[in-house]
């Protein structure tokens, strides 16, 4: 019996597996051409409409266009197959009723005293007909063989193979990824850079989230992965990045999140193992996974300026130039692409256009001609009853999704200091009513936005606010909070104009109270003393924003709308405190904070880093920022920055004029290697400008440096030269 079973659904399976290779093929075969004129988006769904086809037992038969029909029906009766086999030349040498009905009951009889099992030979005999030959050239050959029973018991042997490997390629695949988690597992930590943190709440929030992924490092990996189904888990390496490509990386992993592409990697990958025996199907798989980086990259794309594409472009580069390799799985995600995809993703930035409208309407046609195609394309071996394909589903999580696995969660408990205010400020109101402070914070799975906030898992020491509010009369808020303490002393306390502390819950159990916002500045604060807890949840009703004046979600929120212009017209503004709140700024408002901080480092002879001055261009007008760099260099209140540094910053320049100004501030002896490198960066109009303003400030090249930068320059720029040239 089990034998039949298995028989049936691999007829049903090749009949799909034929009819999703027909598909794969024609999506290859139009692909070079959709590849340069659709988005990357298009070329990326287009090959659902495989993982469509083989989900979807449904034959359309041959007559629509497309149909290939290999066999008749699964099933035929014993009598209809065995005269279709005995007569293939029609009414000749047809026997008599009565011999054909004693015919057919001797062979009955002896299949099932043979066998043991009527119901095997009606199986076999059925599939006989599937493969019945009419021998219209008089060779009998392989209509007896059929007959005998070969070809019905070889196809049986074959789909239990078909089994056994399917089950097989199955478990090879959950081996590998439960390695690949435990390999994670082994170095990974949680990320607690608050820059990072606040970059990935921005961004889940804009792509629509609902719950923010875990963000880890680890020295395994070299390239950004994701993985995890219901708890999506991005792990970055552990290696130093400027905030820029930091958004631009958890940008792209974000955006697999937000389209649950991880779901789509698992489906795939477990119809691969069912359809093992195609190799169709391992092509797909390969154009299928570089198609979902490229789409990703146009989403990243679409948000960043032509500069920034190239930094985009660099953190790929620099990934490659590893040559390392790297840990992946094929239930996971990864930044990093084989250096043979390399050039598609990076011809992909260079040549990203917008969607236009045409295109978009040549797109839908093209799509729904496929799925008219998709329709009709049917490979039918096997009958037309239905089956149950068996649980599609996934069941299992990844063990790196159990956070309870992190022994080391709070690796950060060594910071914490019992005599410090961090400490002190659980027991002391004076101090709560004061800014945040605190030497411990993690979280797991964390939440912030909206009206929730939510932690799986959160250690903290000292205070932390989770909204400020500024009401202009008295307005009740309902705050319900609750949580699991396992270590040390947690509550959630709400902090009133006067300094007032009202306890709202420090017991952990379900609460739902009522809070007054009295007119003023209120702060609804959580407060840890070396804790560490679980399922932490706060879930205010009643904050309408038209209710209150302003509504912040972080102390560097309301620093940046209400307090720092007032510090910059009294210049008592704080690098420090700039560097953390600079990616809340506008960039304008970036730009003029960063204009004070350079004429306060200028009077101190303090320079700004590298790093700095990474994270200042990123966020704030770079051409703007960078001429009050350029006065400060000019004045002698900063260091002239080297050639590699001009170089990383000039992606950031828009304008012809802050180009100009990037290379003013290179000293001489650096001048020329600055300047090669940045010519892919500079037209011809502007090398001459950067050339002219290097020769007439005293500066000097000898005729081989000339030499290797003629050949970029127009003939009217060479002639401008030449006074200043030995």
């Amino acid at each position: 019996m089990m034998l039949i079973v298995v028989g049936r659904i691999f007829l049903n399976v090749l009949s799909l597996s034929l009819s999703g290779a027909l598909i794969g093929m024609l999506i290859l075969l139009i692909h070079p051409l959709t590849e340069k004129v659709f988005r990357k988006n298009w070329n990326y769904y287009i090959w659902f409409l495989v993982i469509v086809r083989l989900l979807l037992p449904v034959q359309f038969g041959p007559a629509f266009l497309g149909g290939i029909d290999i066999g008749s029906q699964f099933v035929r009766t014993e009598a209809v197959s065995t005269e279709a086999m005995k007569n293939p030349l029609g009414n000749e040498g047809r026997e008599t009723k009565k011999d054909a009905a004693d015919n057919e009951t001797s062979e009955t009889e002896k299949n099932t005293a043979g066998n043991g099992n009527v119901e095997t030979m009606q199986y076999v005999e059925g599939i006989s007909s599937v493969f019945q030959v009419q021998n219209v050239f008089g060779d009998g050959d392989l209509a007896g063989k059929t007959e005998t029973g070969i070809l019905p018991m070889l196809l049986l042997g074959i789909g239990k193979i078909w089994f056994l490997g399917a089950v097989f390629a199955l478990f090879i695949k959950l081996w590998n990824y439960r390695l690949f988690i435990a390999r994670l597992k082994q170095d990974s930590i949680p990320v607690t850079d608050s820059r990072i943190m606040k970059m990935l709440q921005e961004l889940s929030a804009r792509l629509s989230i609902g719950k923010i992924p875990a963000i880890y490092e680890s020295v395994s990996v070299f390239s950004p992965i994701t993985v995890g189904l219901w708890n999506p888990i991005v792990i970055l390496p552990k290696e130093e990045r400027d905030m820029v490509q930091y958004r631009m990386i958890l940008h792209h992993e974000l955006v697999h999140v937000a389209r649950r592409d991880l779901w789509v990697k698992w489906l795939w990958q477990i119809l691969l193992c069912i359809h093992w025996f195609n190799p169709i199907f391992y092509l797909i798989n390969r154009r299928m996974n570089i198609a979902c980086e490229l789409s990703c990259d146009e989403a990243v794309l679409a948000d960043l300026t032509n500069e920034d594409r190239k930094v985009y472009g660099n953190v790929l580069l620099n990934m490659a130039q590893k040559n390392a390799v790297y840990v992946k799985s094929e239930f996971s995600t990864t930044l990093m692409t084989q250096k043979s995809d390399l050039e598609r993703r990076l011809n992909g930035i260079l040549n990203y256009k917008k969607q236009t409208a045409l295109r978009w309407l040549i797109s839908t046609c093209v799509l729904i001609g496929m799925l008219f195609l998709v329709a009709c394309s049917n490979v039918d071996v096997s009958s037309s009853e239905s089956y149950d394909e068996g649980n599609r589903g996934d069941s299992s999580t990844s063990d790196l999704e159990k956070e309870e696995d992190y022994e080391e969660f709070t690796v950060g408990e060594d910071k914490v200091n019992e005599s410090g205010e961090a400490w002190q400020a659980y027991e002391d109101d004076s101090l709560l009513a004061k800014e945040d402070v605190c030497d411990l914070w993690q979280a797991v799975n964390y939440k912030g936005g909206g009206n929730d906030v939510t932690v799986s898992k959160f250690a903290l020491n000292g205070s932390d606010s989770v909204r400020i509010v500024y009401a202009d009369e008295d307005t009740d808020v309902k705050i319900d909070s609750s949580f699991q303490l396992l270590k040390g002393k947690f509550k959630i306390v709400h902090i009133a104009p006067d300094g007032s502390v009202l306890t709202i819950n420090d017991t952990g159990e379900g609460i739902n109270r009522t809070v007054t916002m009295k007119k003023g500045r209120n702060v609804i604060k959580m407060v840890g003393q070396g804790a560490k807890l679980k399922e932490l949840e706060i879930k205010f009703s009643g904050f309408n924003e038209s209710k209150f004046e302003n509504i912040y979600y972080t102390e560097d929120e309301e620093y940046v709308d209400k307090f720092i212009m007032e510090e910059m017209k009294a210049r008592t503004i704080k690098k420090e405190k700039v560097m953390e709140v600079l990616s809340l700024m506008d960039e304008r408002t970036a730009s003029q904070a960063f204009s004070i901080l350079v004429l306060q480092a200028a009077k101190q002879r303090e320079n700004f880093t590298t790093d700095e001055l990474h994270e200042i261009f990123a966020y704030s007008d770079a051409d703007s920022s960078v001429h009050w760099l350029e006065v400060s260099v000019s004045c002698g209140g900063h260091e002239p920055l080297s050639a590699d540094a001009v170089f990383e910053f000039m992606p950031y320049m828009k304008r012809t004029l802050g180009k100009r100004e990037l290379m003013k501030v290179l000293s001489k002896e650096e001048f020329f290697e600055g300047l090669k490198g940045c010519i892919p960066y500079l037209n011809s109009e502007e090398l001459e400008i950067c050339l002219l303003d290097y020769f007439e400030s005293g500066g000097s090249m000898s005729p081989s440096q000339f030499a290797e930068i003629k050949e970029y320059l127009e003939e009217s720029t060479i002639e401008k030269l030449d006074e200043f040239l030995p």
